[in-house]
């Protein structure tokens, strides 16, 4: 029992933790959205149907697999999480000889959901291979800022594929990459910059009239052409109240 106005929790035996447990089910199945996403752009990059690359991203086919297996990989750990993602929280079994008679399941929703986050980690590091061995293809091509930071953060670990080799440890490297917030420690600067920019621009757009801001800035005469404006819109209302009344006397003969 939780007094909130009092500071004081009692443990009063009647504890049931089935609303962290459905928290926790929604969690998973949020998460597995992440690898679902992902394996759909790892097979994209590697199908040269869509990619216009060469398939599996090897330069010799034939003799190498490529990313083949490492697609496959991430194809069944996004299989898995489908079944991970089956909430918990919907079974219960009576225990105790039927004291405990409704059960949350909240320890499986936190060790499957814990699971779920480890495999969607390893299909996102199979995603960056791969979308590093494919800017090699385009190279002397370069994309964003960001990603050519990302690029040089997956190369410091794992260099660039010419033969098949074992690529669990390297999946393993750049999956620490993303656990030890590496990835997001790289791109962050450039998304705080970008956020910065766009808050500049709000503010510009609530100062004023973008119309009103750009005679001021071309035209010398800029009070004046700023009146200008303001008449011939009282003008153009004028004219319209003019026509309302019109028509309105129309309509009384």
């Amino acid at each position: 029992l939780v007094f909130s106005e009092r500071g004081e929790v009692i443990s009063a035996g009647n504890f049931h933790g089935e609303y962290p447990a459905k928290v926790l089910d929604y969690l998973g199945i949020a998460v597995n959205e992440l690898a679902n996403i992902s394996e759909r752009r790892i097979d994209r990059l590697i199908n040269p149907a869509y990619s216009q690359l060469p398939a599996f991203l090897t330069k010799r086919g034939g003799l190498n697999s490529g990313f083949m297996i490492a697609h496959v990989t991430a194809a069944s750990l996004v299989s898995e999480n489908k079944v991970l993602c089956h909430p918990a929280s919907v079974d219960t079994l009576p225990t105790s000889a039927g004291q405990e008679d409704h059960v949350s399941m909240g320890g499986f929703a936190a060790r499957k959901c814990l699971q779920i986050v480890n495999n969607v980690e390893n299909v996102l590091a199979i995603e960056l291979l791969v979308a590093a061995q494919a800017l090699d293809f385009l190279r002397p091509l370069k994309t964003t800022a960001p990603l050519e930071a990302v690029y040089q953060l997956v190369r410091s670990v794992s260099q660039t594929w010419e033969d098949d080799r074992f690529m669990a440890p390297e999946i393993e490297a750049v999956t620490s990459l993303l656990r030890d917030g590496k990835v997001w420690d790289t791109v962050r600067p450039y998304l705080d910059t970008y956020e910065s920019t766009v808050a500049c621009n709000v503010r510009q757009e609530k100062e004023g009239c973008c119309g009103c801001r750009s005679i001021q800035e071309n035209g010398s005469g800029s009070g004046d052409s700023h009146q200008s404006l303001q008449t011939r819109k009282r003008h153009k209302l004028g004219h319209s109240n003019n026509t309302t009344a019109h028509t309105l006397e129309e309509i009384e003969n």
